[in-house]
């Protein structure tokens, strides 16, 4: 999916750069305005994303921003600081930008089984493990789990889904 939008001090900014695209706050706006007060939405129309930050009307610094993609992940943004650019200290290169400036970590499980390596896979309602959830790394959950052929082991009484972190 190629959709994309920016929800910034009460305006719509939508990603029109492919064709198939879908404009995700045509249907948004109308419940905003059947939901929320009066003055919430700015326009009842969605911009494109091609402005700059220079040309929206303010930034607004300190308050939860949405970015919206992929059908409904929303990731909050918040605008904490912007400077001028400065020929001796910034990068000149429009590419570099913007600068990410934070990244939150993610805590990752231990498998249960070697403790040393990452789970990689999380085992619900399994009859042979002691613990619900399991959390296993590949290698682990391989010798565990399934046989020389790749084949699993009975019983097959349980679920396996990727496992990636913790929230």
């Amino acid at each position: 999916l190629t959709s994309a939008c920016f929800f910034i001090d009460g305006m719509f900014y939508v990603d029109r750069r492919h064709d198939g695209a879908l404009d995700y706050p045509s249907q948004i706006i109308d419940w905003l305005k059947d939901t929320r007060e009066p003055g919430f939405l700015r326009a009842d129309q969605s911009r494109s994303m091609d402005l700059r930050l220079l040309d929206l009307g303010r930034i607004p610094f300190g308050e939860k921003c949405v970015y919206i993609h992929q059908g409904d992940l929303e990731h909050a943004i918040y605008f904490t600081n912007a400077r001028l650019l400065h020929s001796h200290d910034d990068c000149p290169f429009r590419a570099a930008y913007p600068v990410l400036t934070f990244m939150r970590k993610y805590n990752k499980r231990k498998c249960y089984a070697c403790v040393q390596n990452h789970a990689v896979w999380v085992v619900i309602d399994s009859s042979r493990c002691p613990h619900n959830p399991s959390f296993w790394c590949q290698s682990c959950f391989r010798h565990f789990f399934q046989d020389e052929e790749g084949h699993c082991i009975p019983p097959i009484d349980y679920k396996v889904f990727p496992y990636l972190h913790d929230e």
